[in-house]
């Protein structure tokens, strides 16, 4: 079960880094602190949304899941990102659109809906923070959306690792080394396929002399090739 603090606002984290201190004073009497371990539900698709949840530490998967069961990671959030989670109930509908399971151990900050809905309609400045954050998740459903509808598992696998190194590549003398925090069954989820076709698709892009995978370490030695790949395919 998730054990819960009280706790003033994380002046620290990269969403809230932005906020007036008029801000902060506003929305420290309406913020707790919430714990949660590896593989625990946050909250569900469909549930009511009652917090906006933004990530203190640690890694929570957003997924939906398909009437056949099959899941679909539509994000790895993590401490780093610049918004919060669970955005879209505080302006559209009730209930949440995705759902949320911690990938290991997680602090996160929540913020009572209701609340910060009262405290918007007195500050428009407020108001366009969330809106800022809601922006920043619907760029990246839409961006989800179109290579899920247009583009070949091959194209969505180098977009991936593409973000994956810019996230924790590192140049050295050989290319761009990186290694995956996620298990390749988890990387398979957030391009819309199963770890076979992305064992395939990695197995064909060393038989090309663009990478080299060994377990979760992966050095890139073209990622112009992959670049070209993704961008072509835009």
């Amino acid at each position: 079960m998730p054990k819960t603090i009280s706790v003033t606002v994380d002046t620290q984290s990269p969403a809230l880094a932005h906020w007036s201190d008029q801000a902060y004073a506003s929305l420290r009497q309406v913020t707790i602190t919430r714990i949660y371990q590896t593989g625990e539900t946050i909250f569900e698709e469909g549930a009511r949304s009652q917090y906006l949840w933004f990530i203190e530490c640690g890694r929570v998967r957003l997924y939906t899941t398909a009437s056949d069961g099959r899941e679909l990671t539509v994000c790895i959030a993590r401490a780093a990102d610049r918004f919060c989670l669970d955005t879209y109930p505080l302006f559209e509908g009730q209930v949440s659109l995705v759902s949320a399971q911690a990938l290991e151990s997680v602090r996160l900050k929540l913020l009572d809906k209701r609340a910060i809905e009262q405290r918007m309609a007195a500050d428009l400045n407020l108001g366009m923070a969330f809106a800022k954050m809601m922006a920043e998740r619907y760029r990246h459903f839409t961006k989800l959306a179109t290579a899920l509808a247009l583009h070949r598992t091959r194209v969505r696998v180098a977009d991936a690792l593409l973000c994956q190194a810019g996230l924790r590549g590192e140049q050295t003398a050989l290319g761009i080394e990186l290694d995956l925090d996620l298990t390749q069954e988890m990387f398979a989820s957030c391009v819309g396929t199963d770890r076979a076709v992305v064992a395939r698709a990695l197995l064909q892009f060393e038989r090309e002399g663009i990478l080299q995978a060994k377990g979760k370490h992966v050095t890139l030695y073209n990622i112009g090739a992959l670049e070209k790949m993704v961008y072509s395919a835009n």
